[in-house]
């Protein structure tokens, strides 16, 4: 990570089966630490690599808050 670190926008079901999801939660708080501009959304319940997440509960308003998220940054 360097002061030309990117904002960063990051979603992560945090009962993920394939990865541990502690590592976003790393990731973030590392992020936050160093200044780099964070969006997280921390998910209880999703899928590891659902795309768009459609008909997935909670996880599914992903794309919503990434247009917003993108439109906040202009």
């Amino acid at each position: 990570m360097t002061p030309h670190t990117p904002p960063v926008f990051l979603f992560e079901s945090m009962d993920d089966q394939r990865i541990s999801p502690q590592n976003s939660v790393i990731f973030v708080e590392a992020l936050k630490r160093a200044g780099i501009p964070v969006e997280p959304h921390l998910f209880a319940h999703g899928v590891h690599g659902a795309g768009l997440a459609q008909g997935i509960p909670e996880e599914e308003a992903w794309p919503t808050f990434f247009s917003a998220w993108l439109d906040s940054e202009r």
